[in-house]
């Protein structure tokens, strides 16, 4: 963008900013920037310069942080801003909660949760494991909980994923988390739910993504403040994921992945086999649903009918300034709004709100097609202890909701038709044209669908497409559709052209004659 090209707008306000080290000024985060232009003024800047907004004040306007290399591009930029003094991140979010400065001693810190999940872990062993994936830059452990019925072997069955505290400040994330995951161990075998999910998924539960930012105190002598967003690089780490557009250049570290905390998620795919199904981004500091996309509000979205029916149809969001998606019939979104009893909340595909770079949705959805959702808990970030049992119970039957979504859609197995190898296959839906991959060990996928008739197509390499049309996915089943594929070193021709006198026979002895049949003549 040329300076003789911005809009005028830009131009009405100058901002004189006098530049210091920060790193001096401000021991934990840069203070947070107002822009002092609307959201819609602001979007094309956003989206042309990669600046990833933090929230949205009452009266809609963008958030981000105070980074002197970004406030260096605003003021090239001639954008408005002014700096937000004296304001935590959770107040940014809402003013009306000034009072609640600090952190009620019922919340965990990395030591008291350590000690919590072992004991939970080791009192539910046959159905958990407690895994280290990673560590923070401080060395602190982080923590993953996997839980299915038989932890210890790759099963026929969809993986699920939910995430929290990435944002250290944001610890009413990390208690709903925590809520869900020790309902699901102690409610097993009385609860259908439970049962359900523990004996037909993997569920891995990551409650403490940022253990640094948890345990942040700015001010060692009056202990129990928020915390802090960054980790103790300064890196937002729901900006340093990859995406359509990279990371964010300016909160977002050097590179995607260069943190070892966003490492640490990474890895649950890379070296856990794990293609997951459905995610969960737990965040606090609003009270909203955000899905994909967040880095565009033009990019096309292939599963926008597995979240909403329409992207900007409904009532006045929260604290933005535009419209409500609204929640598709048997959808994701509409499985979360028939289990949340959270007041005022409301959905959202995250750009329309504001627009970000490098976070877990848009990483987690381009890159591994998982339907990965931000859920924002509490419109502040850190609520009063006595809140939490309040706010976990609102948002309980929603989280649950949406991991049981998993038993919706297409499921099966991918095989060699010759000698039932399990194949690295993508599947795609042609109705939701975004491909999911098998799992490497069984050859298993699973694809989420709205209730409808589609067709699929089943691609791997070495072998020959298949397309299958048909397939019926009802309201809360699963239909199963196992595919043989045919390797490509078989043509048709070659298979006719050594077709004995006496015709096919019945080789495998299936009572018809098929493919297999003929293959053997080969």
């Amino acid at each position: 963008m040329h300076r003789d090209m911005r809009c005028n707008a830009f131009c009405t306000m100058r901002w004189m900013v006098l530049f210091f080290s920060f790193g001096s000024l401000w021991a934990g985060d840069p203070p947070s920037v107002r822009i002092e232009l609307t959201r819609e003024e602001f979007r094309p800047v956003a989206q042309d310069w990669k600046i990833s907004g933090m929230g949205l004040t009452e009266d809609g306007h963008v958030i981000v942080p105070g980074k002197q290399a970004l406030l260096q591009l605003l003021n090239s930029l001639d954008v408005p801003y002014s700096f937000i003094e004296e304001i935590s991140g959770h107040e940014i979010e809402d003013l009306s909660h000034a009072e609640d400065t600090q952190i009620p001693s019922s919340y965990f810190d990395p030591d008291s949760f350590e000690t919590w999940v072992t004991d939970l872990v080791n009192s539910h062993s046959a159905i958990a494991r407690l895994i280290q994936i990673g560590s923070s830059v401080q060395s602190r452990p982080i923590w993953a909980v996997k839980i299915s019925a038989n932890c210890d072997v790759e099963e026929f069955e969809p993986e699920l994923r939910v995430i929290s505290n990435i944002h250290g400040d944001e610890k009413a994330s990390l208690m709903v988390c925590t809520d869900v995951m020790e309902w699901i161990l102690t409610q097993y075998g009385s609860n259908s739910v439970a049962t359900d999910l523990v004996d037909g998924t993997e569920m891995w539960f990551v409650p403490m993504v940022n253990p640094d930012g948890n345990a942040y105190d700015a001010n060692p002598g009056n202990p129990g403040l928020e915390g802090r967003r960054t980790n103790m690089h300064g890196v937002d780490l729901n900006r340093n994921f990859d995406g359509p557009q990279g990371n964010d250049p300016f909160s977002g570290g050097a590179y995607p992945f260069s943190e070892p905390e966003t490492q640490a998620i990474k890895a649950l795919s890379d070296s856990y086999d794990n293609v997951f199904l459905l995610g969960l981004s737990l965040h606090s500091g609003a009270a909203c649903f955000n899905s994909v996309w967040n880095s565009s509000t033009t990019a096309e979205l292939p599963d926008l009918a597995n979240f909403f029916s329409s992207r900007t149809g409904g009532s006045p969001c929260g604290n933005s300034s535009g419209h409500c998606a609204v929640p598709a019939p048997d959808s994701l979104a509409e499985a979360y709004f028939n289990g949340c009893t959270y007041s005022g909340f409301w959905y959202v595909c995250g750009a329309d709100w504001y627009i970000t770079f490098g976070d877990t949705n848009d990483w987690s959805y381009y890159f591994e097609s998982t339907l990965d959702t931000t859920i924002e808990i509490t419109q502040t970030k850190t609520p009063p202890a006595h809140l939490i049992p309040d706010y976990t119970q609102r948002h309980r039957n929603g989280v649950l909701n949406y991991l049981y979504s998993a038993f919706q859609g297409i499921h099966g197995l991918v095989t060699d038709q010759i000698d039932g190898t399990p194949l690295e296959a993508e599947i795609t839906v042609t109705e939701f044209p975004k491909p999911v991959r098998t799992g490497t060990t069984l050859g298993d996928y699973h694809r989420y669908c709205v209730p409808g008739r589609y067709a699929i197509r089943v691609e791997a390499e070495g072998y020959h497409d298949r397309n299958i049309g048909g397939v019926a996915v009802l309201k809360e089943q699963r239909t199963r559709v196992d595919v043989q594929m045919i390797p490509d070193t078989y043509s048709f021709v070659d298979i006719a052209s050594c077709w004995p006198n006496e015709g096919p026979f019945d080789s495998n002895e299936n009572g018809r004659v098929d493919v297999l049949d003929l293959i053997k003549f080969q």
